[in-house]
């Protein structure tokens, strides 16, 4: 950290302190302040736009969307490339898609280029195989013959194994019910010690490889694995303005339906003092945004609101300055969850190599290399370039290539600040590519842009939150939406919503409804 930016820090911190001991008074006042222009933070505020109040919607950064990030380079705004969140199942999300029909938003499948499975290849173990391949014919992993009759179903001959589940149908409600043949509930164990005794070691990793993210398999996560077949062979559906349209036109329509709503960017709220006679005081640090980089400043303001709602991830919860949220029994609520690294890497080319030149050729393609998943993304019609998501890593591999971008040149044509790719990263990626398509890498021409989105810092933490295993939805949800039932503050956001929906904005919609409907406004 430069002198700057830590005597920044040192400032923001004692002004932080004094405003608390100080009781600094309000520069204005509001019946509602909802912190977080994501998701969860803009469906609020449109939620709650017709109740004749007064609210203003706080934003940390100078962009509405939290982690949906629809991005645009400049000469070829007719390619949208997806940076957080980028698509939903419709059968499965039926709140997006229903919001989507109120906002005016039309949806399409996740490009037609991208969205067939039967396209797809698996580079694994250095073995180039198809899907149907890799759910049939002859894989890279030593399988037990029981395995290898189940070959196209392995998850779930592993979960009929562990619980003597052999229903048709497969529901969220069934799977936190079900008990394995030891007797714990199947919520109670995380992947890596359930497969123990069912999975032989590679039968394990061909699960990771189907599964496309190693985080599902590797880390402590409760349902993970399963939830995934409760969307298995369900239609891809995507927004055709991008998903960040869907915050976006939230946040529009909230203010335009009363002149006293407010949306206020660059903002960090630093803490909210106990309730007084004019309500909370939330002290908030001004901050700064330049090139998708936001920055602390020395200066700050308090704000009087009769409710919060704090539509916030659980990394940002953790830094507020309140008493209820340091009580012990709300920080072991938190740790419920635990936070996922994920990051993308978008490049550009003149011409299509990996559709041209591979002998491997595939418009998706999965691998247990740290690129992770690649996919064509298109043409673009005003600049005349190719794209392709180069790479779309989770977990570990994410924190490698996060190395690999810390330090060193940039490549030419990167995007400045927050979406820099070094040369550094580019190079792993490209030789990795090389590989999985089969090309010699002195082939491969020079990219003409490269952008990049690491979900591993500040304001957020991680991309998503999984549920650690042992905790039951019920039990944690209802303490973390209200941290203190003597006050009028509520979290919302799909860091604590229910099943697999922590991973998609139907989580961070979900819980906006829970509080609406459980608490009076």
């Amino acid at each position: 950290m430069d002198g700057r930016h830590e005597l920044a820090r040192v400032v923001c911190l004692g002004l932080c302190i004094f405003a608390i001991f100080a009781q600094e008074p309000c520069s204005r006042s509001v019946d509602i302040a909802i912190v977080g222009a994501g998701p969860a933070g803009s469906y609020s505020a449109y939620k709650l736009r017709n109740k004749n109040l007064n609210i203003e919607l706080f934003e940390f950064s100078n962009r509405v969307g939290g982690r949906l990030y629809t991005a645009t380079l400049s000469g070829m705004s007719d390619v949208l490339l997806e940076m957080g969140g980028m698509r939903f199942y419709k059968e499965v999300h039926s709140t997006v898609f229903q919001l989507m029909d109120e906002l005016g938003l039309s949806y399409g499948p996740f490009n037609e280029i991208r969205s067939n499975l039967s396209d797809a290849r698996y580079y694994i173990r250095g073995n180039s195989l198809t899907y149907k391949e890799m759910l049939s014919e002859s894989v890279p992993f030593q399988l037990s013959p029981e395995e290898k009759a189940n070959q196209g179903r392995l998850v779930r001959y592993y979960l009929e194994k562990l619980t003597g589940f052999n229903g048709d149908e497969l529901t969220e409600e069934i799977l936190e019910s079900l008990n394995t043949t030891s007797g714990r509930k199947l919520y109670e164990i995380p992947p890596s010690e359930a497969l123990v005794g069912i999975a032989t070691p590679d039968g394990k990793e061909m699960v990771k490889a189907l599964s496309k993210f190693e985080s599902l398999v590797d880390l402590d996560c409760s349902l993970c694995i399963w939830e995934t077949e409760l969307y298995h062979d369900k239609e891809i559906s995507t927004v055709r303005l991008g998903m960040s349209s869907i915050p976006r036109r939230l946040t529009r329509k909230f203010l335009k339906t009363n002149d006293k709503h407010k949306l206020t960017y660059n903002r960090r709220l630093m803490s909210v003092s106990d309730r007084q006679s004019d309500g909370y005081h939330l002290l908030f640090q001004h901050t700064e945004t330049a090139d998708g980089v936001t920055t602390n400043l020395p200066t700050n303001e308090t704000v009087c609101a009769q409710k919060v709602v704090l539509a916030l991830p659980k990394f940002a919860l953790q830094k507020i300055n309140w008493s209820p949220l340091r009580e012990q029994k709300y920080i072991d609520h938190l740790n419920s969850v635990r936070l996922v690294f994920l990051s993308k890497v978008f490049l550009t080319y003149p011409t299509p190599w990996w559709r041209t030149l591979a002998t491997n050729k595939a418009n998706v393609t999965y691998s247990d290399l740290h690129f992770s998943q690649f996919f064509d993304w298109g043409r673009s019609n005003e600049s005349g370039e190719y794209v392709m998501m180069a790479s779309y890593a989770d977990h570990s591999k994410t924190e490698f290539l996060a190395k690999l971008n810390a330090n060193g040149p940039l490549v030419n044509g990167s995007e400045p600040g927050d979406g820099k790719v070094s040369q550094e990263l580019l190079d792993t990626i490209i030789d990795e590519l090389t590989q999985a398509f089969n090309i010699n890498r002195n082939d491969i021409p020079e990219p003409i842009r490269a952008f990049s989105k690491f979900w591993n810092s500040d304001p957020f933490g991680g991309a998503v939150a999984l549920w650690r295993a042992g905790y039951r939805y019920e039990d944690v949800i209802p303490v973390v939406q209200r941290p203190s039932e003597q006050d009028e503050v509520y979290v919302v956001g799909s860091d604590f919503s229910k099943h697999h929906r922590v991973l998609w904005t139907e989580g961070a919609l979900s819980t906006v409804d829970r509080m609406i409907e459980n608490y009076v406004w």
